[in-house]
């Protein structure tokens, strides 16, 4: 179909429902063709052709009323390109864009596979620039961008049940502890380095190796009627209040004075004489209490919500979900796609999910290592001590 037709004649200028309507009165033998054209202000010949079209196809009265631009037949019905779209979407979200040749691909294969009547090149399995820009003109809500940076670790551990633990441990604290706003501390780490003159902000990673592997820190949080609890790691960048509320304008600020003091001092480089005046000045900008409540309410840290992430948030990690309580993981074998799984509710036989579903990282077998790894912890809470205590003697032996 060309991509700029435009139509030269005010046929097919029935409504769509009213043919759906005169379908199925037509098909359950209320009325006949005469009757169903006049009382739905229908074309006769119209009626008679998608009658003929869904018994000989096999389709629902629905998708047999769709219009069709005289000679230039549309591969897929609407109600099939919006789901070939709804399936575009599905992809970005897990981190799988496609790019325009595998949105040709794509079209191609559900085409295919389907036995849509079709002029996709053959050779390559391709669609055409016409029918790609064309579906493009036609749903707005895709368009073509740069990809974003992401980080695979955030992806992956952003999960439903790193999260889940993370709230089912603040909700126990609250409920033993009884605790108001006011007794609520979030505690971050940042890095200033220099590099060609510009100093800025870097989060650091560092698994929590340096924080929640301190025994004297847990000691001394017990001896003061404090709590300490961790994270889940590569989480802060949702979880953390600190993170989502605070660090930004704290770099933006921090920046803002660095220049400032650059242009008052031509010719001059930052030093660490310098570096205490102006974090402090930044620090005072940015640390108000509309920027700690913010950052309190966008992780409900408080008022408590553990429901507060939707769905799509998830949708990145799904990709690499694993048991979560195996110590040792097989790779499955001829890993098939499910037809029932991906073909539900769909308006194809084979759907798009099943021609390209999500890819799926292997399940590797897994050693146990009796090492504390970076997880999401009451770092003050028995256990956890004990075997952190266990680790460093296995350590210095």
């Amino acid at each position: 179909m060309p991509r700029n037709y435009k139509r030269k004649t005010n046929r097919q200028s029935w409504s769509v429902d009213c043919l759906t309507r005169a379908l199925q009165e037509v098909f359950e033998g209320r009325m006949g063709y005469k009757k169903a054209a006049r009382t739905f202000s229908v074309p006769q010949s119209t009626l008679e052709d998608r009658v003929k079209k869904v018994s000989q196809r096999g389709l629902f009265p629905a998708s047999a009323a769709e219009k069709c631009l005289g000679r230039f037949q549309t591969v897929f019905t609407e109600a099939q390109e919006t789901e070939l779209g709804n399936h575009i979407l599905f992809l970005e979200e897990r981190l799988f864009g496609l790019t325009l040749h595998d949105l040709q691909r794509l079209a191609f294969e559900p085409a295919e596979r389907n036995n849509l009547p079709n002029s996709f090149n053959k050779t390559t399995q391709m669609a055409g620039k016409d029918w790609l820009y064309g579906f493009l003109n036609r749903h707005h809500n895709i368009s073509l961008r740069d990809p974003e940076k992401t980080s695979i670790a955030r992806a992956k551990k952003f999960n439903h049940t790193a999260v889940s633990k993370f709230y089912d441990l603040l909700n126990s604290i609250y409920e033993k502890h009884n605790l108001s706003s006011n007794d609520i501390y979030n505690v971050d780490e940042t890095g200033l380095y220099k590099q060609s003159k510009v100093l800025a902000l870097q989060e650091k990673t560092n698994e929590h190796t340096s924080h929640s592997k301190s025994v004297a820190l847990i000691d001394l949080a017990l001896e003061n009627n404090v709590t300490l609890l961790c994270f889940p790691p590569h989480t802060i960048h949702r979880l953390q209040p600190l993170d989502v509320s605070f660090m930004a304008p704290l770099s933006a600020y921090y920046e803002q004075e660095l220049r400032k003091w650059l242009v008052a001092h031509p010719g001059r480089a930052v030093t660490i004489y310098q570096i205490g005046k102006l974090f402090t000045v930044a620090f005072t900008r940015a640390a108000v209490m509309q920027t700690a409540i913010a950052g309190l309410k966008k992780t409900v840290i408080y008022p408590f919500n553990r429901d507060v992430f939707p769905e799509h948030l998830f949708a990145p990690s799904e990709t690499t979900k694993r048991p979560q309580t195996a110590e040792i993981l097989q790779t499955p074998k001829d890993l098939e796609p499910q037809p029932s799984r991906f073909s539900c509710g769909s308006l194809f036989s084979i759907s798009p999910r099943m021609l390209m579903p999500p890819p799926q990282e292997e399940q590797r077998v897994r050693t146990k290592n009796n090492r504390i790894k970076g997880k999401t912890a009451i770092l003050t809470f028995s256990p956890y001590k004990l075997e952190l205590k266990k680790e460093e003697q296995e350590r210095q032996e």
